[in-house]
C-alpha cells in the first residue's frame, strides 16, 4: 500500500515521502510490538487455529513447545478478553505446529493447503445477504434474482466475461499496458485475498470435523471493490465493442 501511494503520486515531493513513511510506520507498528511482547508477528488471537486448519493439522496432536518466559510474562501483565496466557499459548503452540508440518511434510502440507479451498471457495461464492438475517434485505423484491447471478458459478462466468471484454477491447498490447500500470495491485491484492480463501479452522471441542469453519463469506468483501470496479469497466466497454462488430459486419 505505501509502496503503491508512492508510485502512483505524480509528484513525488518531500511531503509525499514524508506521508509514506507515517504510513509505513502505522502499518508495522502493531506487528512489531506483537513481536516484542509476545514473540509472534501476528495480530490475531486465533492466528495458531488458522495456520493448523488450512494445512488439517489437529490442534489436539500439537505437543508443546518450550515458551519463551517474557512472552508468558507479558501476556500476565496485559490481560483481557482475547488476550491472555491461555490464548497466547495456544497461538504460540499452534503457529510453531504449523511451521513444523510445513518443513516436515511440505507435500502433504500443500496437498492439505491446496484441500482447504473446497471449503472456503464454495463459502466465499454465496450470496454476501445470506451472512446475517436483516428484515430490510428480506423484504427486497429483487434479492432472489440478484442473490443467483451474483454467487455460485454465475459469478465466475460475469467475471470471466468481464476479462474477455476488456481483452477483446483493449487487445493484447491494452492488456499489457493495463498490466504494467496496475501490476503493483496483483501482489496487494494477493495478500488482502489470501485470509479469504485460506480462513478455515478446527472448531474448539469439534476437531473431529475438521477445519469446516470458514467466515470466507464475510471477509471477501475485502476483495469484492476491484471485482465491482472490474465488472462495471466491462459494462462501460460492452456498447463500444458491439459498435464496432456491427461496423465491422
Amino acid at each position: 500500500f505505501v509502496v503503491a501511494t508512492w508510485w502512483l503520486a505524480k509528484r513525488r515531493t518531500w511531503w509525499i515521502m514524508a506521508i509514506n513513511v507515517i504510513l509505513l510506520a502505522l502499518l508495522f507498528f502493531m506487528p512489531v510490538k506483537q513481536y516484542v511482547m509476545y514473540g509472534t508477528t501476528d495480530t490475531s488471537s486465533v492466528s495458531g487455529l488458522h495456520r493448523v486448519g488450512m494445512i488439517w493439522v489437529n490442534p489436539h496432536t500439537v505437543p508443546e513447545p518450550e515458551f519463551p518466559d517474557d512472552v508468558l510474562g507479558n501476556a500476565e501483565r496485559f490481560q483481557s478478553k482475547y488476550n491472555n496466557t491461555d490464548y497466547i499459548r495456544d497461538n504460540y503452540r499452534l503457529t510453531q505446529g504449523s511451521y513444523d508440518a510445513w518443513i516436515h511434510n511440505p507435500i502433504g502440507s500443500g496437498t492439505a493447503f491446496l484441500r482447504s479451498l473446497t471449503i472456503t471457495v464454495p463459502e466465499a461464492l454465496r450470496p454476501s445477504s445470506q451472512y446475517t438475517e436483516n428484515a430490510i434485505v428480506t423484504e427486497l423484491p429483487w434479492r432472489g434474482v440478484y442473490d443467483w447471478v451474483f454467487s455460485g458459478w454465475r459469478y465466475l462466468l460475469l467475471l470471466a466475461g468481464s476479462v474477455a471484454v476488456v481483452w477483446f477491447t483493449r487487445g493484447t498490447r491494452g492488456m499489457g499496458r493495463l498490466a504494467r500500470r496496475y501490476g503493483w495491485f496483483i501482489g496487494f491484492y494477493a495478500l488482502i485475498a489470501a485470509p479469504v480463501f485460506w480462513s478455515n479452522r478446527f472448531i474448539p471441542g469439534e476437531e473431529n470435523l475438521g477445519p469446516i469453519w470458514t467466515d470466507a463469506i464475510r471477509l471477501k468483501m475485502f476483495i469484492e471493490v476491484p471485482l465491482v470496479a472490474l465488472l462495471s469497466y466491462a459494462l462501460w466497454l460492452v456498447p463500444g465493442l458491439l459498435r464496432r462488430r456491427s461496423i465491422g459486419r
